[in-house]
């Protein structure tokens, strides 16, 4: 809601307070989300 309500307005790059690092946040989230954590997750750590 952030991005959009305040970052969008400001453009694209973050020196501008713009959306930048709120679209890369959201492109890993999504990265993560599709492909799983894998070795890095603690689920693989705690169901060994």
């Amino acid at each position: 809601v952030a991005a959009v309500k305040v970052h969008l307005q400001n453009g694209f790059w973050v020196t501008a307070n713009g959306y930048e690092f709120n679209l890369v946040l959201i492109a890993v989230v999504i990265g993560v989300a599709l492909t799983g954590a894998g070795d890095y997750s603690l689920d693989h750590l705690w169901l060994k």
